[in-house]
């Protein structure tokens, strides 16, 4: 059985790595900038700009997803491990590390790679009204669980 490990990314401690002076614009539509724990995980935070200029909305939406994303983690986690339970697969199938993060208006996107197997996914999640929900796991359906943020309105 898979185990969850509650809040395994604490974002106070580098919520200070992540300015609008440290995001990098690319040609890809994209602001970036790589976020390190203390224990060498990184974690790429990337913010939909497609002038090359990070809009400030999204930058805070960005922001609110980085100081809940141990919630927001959670969630992605419980997912898997029902999936395992489900599925009758070893464990070692469903052991995830977030390696990026996709903000763009309305949505929000996790990349997850295998820790043990071979494997990629994004879990996505959808902002409606301050709330994100969990609407897809892989291909799959999310388990519609929810998150509430605080980000100001982007209108």
């Amino acid at each position: 059985m898979l185990q969850v490990v509650p809040n395994r990314y604490e974002t106070q401690a580098v919520l200070d790595q992540f300015s609008m002076d440290c995001l990098t614009s690319s040609d890809n539509g994209y602001a970036h900038v790589t976020l390190r724990w203390a224990d060498e995980t990184e974690v790429d935070v990337e913010v939909r700009s497609p002038s090359r200029q990070v809009d400030p909305g999204l930058f805070a939406l960005a922001r609110a997803v980085l100081v809940r994303l141990a919630d927001i983690d959670n969630i992605v986690q419980r997912q898997c491990a029902g999936e395992c339970e489900r599925s009758g697969l070893h464990s070692m199938h469903y052991e995830s590390l977030l390696t990026r993060i996709f903000i763009a208006e309305g949505e929000v996107t996790l990349h997850y790679w295998g820790a043990v197997v071979n494997t990629e996914w994004d879990e996505v999640f959808s902002l409606v009204d301050g709330v994100l929900r969990h609407d897809r796991s892989g291909t799959g359906k999310g388990s519609g669980e929810v998150v509430s943020i605080e980000v100001p309105s982007m209108k």
